[in-house]
């Protein structure tokens, strides 16, 4: 990526300009019209229209030019989100929802969670799970230790939501006490709020990877065949990586300057 030596108030100037739909082009001549709004690890993440679905393309197939675009857009919104958002300031519906919306297992009761005065998470994860489902308590062990790891390495900019598939919010409490849960949950009441339940895939465990506004940018489903969490979960640790190479030129930069 040929942009370290940019100027960052140039490129923190032009972020409503970088944001506006342009062409894309691939090096084998395919275009298509849309607005970027992810640049994450291998690939940059592009919505044409109004609705919260989103292309995935890979980075290294672009033109030249669009490289270069794709970079300048990554440098101008990690400088802009440099400055702390609060959720409580977010202008995210996702975001708005979740705040007010979330508890997590403290002292043998399900409590209120509030987010509001947290920083707001660059990427969110949905963890689509249930107490009676076998596979999904096999798999929230390696979940759990994935969390802590990663949030112990310094990756605090995404946060893991569990969303209960269970039948009554006893069993979802009986579940998050027994699998340690470290991470909030959706309210049983609310975990059917269009916003949520459109991420569902058509089975359970299902790890789906947004950005704050809840555009998906990693599924355990691809149409209706099945990948697994641990695809998505890969995917997370490569925008997480990616994010923190690219902050770290950031703060170098700035110190140089």
């Amino acid at each position: 990526m040929k942009f370290i030596s940019l100027s960052l108030a140039i490129l923190a100037a032009c972020q409503l300009a970088f944001s506006e739909k342009r062409t894309w082009t691939s090096n084998t001549g395919d275009s298509v019209e849309a607005e970027i709004i992810g640049f994450y690890g291998p690939y940059i993440f592009l919505k044409k229209g109004k609705g919260m679905n989103v292309i995935r393309f890979p980075y290294s197939q672009l033109t030249e030019e669009c490289k270069a675009i794709a970079s300048d857009w990554l440098i101008s919104y990690l400088v802009e989100s440099q400055e702390t958002q609060y959720i409580k300031e977010s202008d995210s519906k996702l975001s708005q929802f979740l705040d007010g919306n979330l508890v997590k297992f403290e002292n043998g009761k399900l409590v209120p969670y509030d987010i509001s005065s947290l920083k707001e998470p660059e990427f969110y994860a949905f963890y689509f799970s249930a107490h009676w489902c076998g596979p999904c308590r096999r798999y929230t062990p390696n979940l759990v230790g994935y969390y802590s790891a990663m949030k112990k390495i310094g990756h605090d900019n995404f946060e893991l939501i569990f969303v209960s598939s269970d039948m009554g919010v006893g069993s979802m409490k009986k579940y998050m006490k027994e699998d340690h849960m470290p991470w909030p949950a959706i309210k049983f009441g609310k975990k059917d709020n269009r916003l949520i339940s459109r991420l569902r895939g058509n089975g359970i465990p299902c790890l789906v990877v947004t950005d704050k506004h809840g555009h998906i940018l990693a599924h355990s489903y691809q149409g209706n065949e099945y990948l697994g969490p641990d695809v998505p979960k890969k995917m997370l640790t490569n925008f997480l990586n990616a994010s923190k190479r690219v902050r770290e030129k950031i703060a170098t930069i700035k110190k140089e300057s």
